[in-house]
Protein backbone atom coordinates (compact mmCIF):
# COMPACT_ATOMS: atom_id res chain seq x y z
CA UNK A 1 0.00 0.00 0.00
CA UNK A 2 1.44 3.19 -1.09
CA UNK A 3 -0.32 6.98 -0.60
CA UNK A 4 -0.15 9.87 -2.78
CA UNK A 5 -0.83 13.50 -1.46
CA UNK A 6 -3.22 15.10 -2.86
CA UNK A 7 -3.85 18.20 -0.86
CA UNK A 8 -2.82 19.99 2.09
CA UNK A 9 -3.93 22.67 4.30
CA UNK A 10 -3.34 24.25 7.80
CA UNK A 11 -5.45 21.86 9.73
CA UNK A 12 -6.13 19.22 7.05
CA UNK A 13 -5.19 16.96 3.93
CA UNK A 14 -6.22 14.88 1.42
CA UNK A 15 -4.29 11.57 -0.09
CA UNK A 16 -5.00 8.73 -2.03
CA UNK A 17 -4.37 5.18 -0.95
CA UNK A 18 -3.80 2.56 -3.46
CA UNK A 19 -2.99 -0.88 -3.02
CA UNK A 20 -2.84 -3.15 -6.25
CA UNK A 21 -5.82 -2.29 -8.70
CA UNK A 22 -7.80 -0.36 -5.79
CA UNK A 23 -7.61 2.83 -4.25
CA UNK A 24 -9.26 5.25 -1.84
CA UNK A 25 -9.15 8.88 -1.38
CA UNK A 26 -9.02 9.83 2.68
CA UNK A 27 -9.11 13.27 4.53
CA UNK A 28 -7.54 13.59 7.72
CA UNK A 29 -7.77 16.67 10.10
CA UNK A 30 -7.21 18.12 13.15
CA UNK A 31 -9.06 20.39 15.43
CA UNK A 32 -12.47 21.20 13.38
CA UNK A 33 -11.98 20.01 10.80
CA UNK A 34 -11.64 16.42 12.72
CA UNK A 35 -15.19 16.93 13.33
CA UNK A 36 -16.04 16.85 9.53
CA UNK A 37 -16.61 12.59 10.09
CA UNK A 38 -19.21 13.09 11.94
CA UNK A 39 -20.96 15.03 9.49
CA UNK A 40 -19.87 12.90 6.38
CA UNK A 41 -21.50 9.79 8.75
CA UNK A 42 -24.43 11.73 9.63
CA UNK A 43 -25.34 13.07 5.99
CA UNK A 44 -23.87 10.50 3.88
CA UNK A 45 -24.44 7.15 5.52
CA UNK A 46 -28.29 8.45 6.23
CA UNK A 47 -28.89 9.05 2.73
CA UNK A 48 -27.68 5.81 1.62
CA UNK A 49 -25.13 7.39 -1.04
CA UNK A 50 -22.94 4.82 -2.35
CA UNK A 51 -19.18 5.62 -0.27
CA UNK A 52 -17.08 3.46 2.24
CA UNK A 53 -18.04 3.61 5.61
CA UNK A 54 -14.62 4.32 7.65
CA UNK A 55 -13.22 1.12 10.05
CA UNK A 56 -11.45 3.20 12.50
CA UNK A 57 -11.56 6.78 13.68
CA UNK A 58 -8.25 8.93 14.43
Amino acid sequence: MHGDLLRQWGSSEVCRLSSGLNSVIVKRGTGVQAGEANVYERYVLSLKLPARQSTSKT
